[in-house]
């Protein structure tokens, strides 16, 4: 029987590419699942990404430090992936944090498990691609979105496309992915309303 997480996973996968039987059952005997409560760092500047993770439950935030400043990166959510993709692949020092926001259930596998993988299921490589593709996809859309739309742009573009997030992250966060002040967030919030 399957976890729901696997579920999800198997599911996610089978439309990217077909996958054997035998490739769930090593990547079933390879994941663990964790059980952690709010504020957990998982990644921390400066250290290494030895897991990808998958949220089974919870949400997460990626931030970095800016003179001294936490400036949010993105969010993460259930049923999505979480890593440092720079750090996790290359093996290098993160430049980013990665913090639980709420209690979560994740899903994770090691940097070793995950080579392993794809060195036994050559057709892996053409998920694991994708998946790293759709994130680069997503980063370039966010940097388009911080240079190019205004404010109130950004603003109106989050609150359409997840607007259970003012439900669930603190607005100083909020304000932070958005590229301005949390004064700012507030003042055109009550102006838009």
């Amino acid at each position: 029987m399957r976890s729901v997480a696997m579920t999800v996973l198997y599911s996610m996968f089978e439309k990217i590419h077909p996958l054997p039987i035998e490739f769930w059952d090593d990547l079933k005997s390879g994941v663990t699942e964790k059980h952690l409560p709010r504020k957990t760092l998982l990644l921390q500047h400066g250290s290494i990404s030895k897991e990808i993770h998958f949220i089974d439950k919870g949400l997460a935030r990626g931030f970095y430090f800016k003179n001294d400043t936490d400036v949010t990166s993105r969010f993460i959510r259930e049923n999505e992936l979480i890593f440092s993709v720079n750090s996790f692949f290359r093996q290098k020092p993160s430049f980013e944090n990665i913090q639980l926001l709420e209690d979560s259930v994740l899903t994770s596998l090691s940097y070793d498990a995950l080579a392993g993988l794809h060195d036994k299921y050559p057709q892996f490589n053409h998920v694991t691609r994708f998946l790293t593709e759709h994130y680069y996809i997503l980063n370039e859309a966010l940097v388009y979105s911080m240079r190019m739309k205004s404010a109130r742009e950004r603003y109106e573009s989050l609150l359409a496309s997840d607007p259970q997030i003012f439900q669930r992250v603190a607005l100083k966060h909020i304000a932070s992915y958005l590229g301005m002040k949390a004064e700012t967030l507030s003042r055109l919030r009550a102006r838009l309303r």
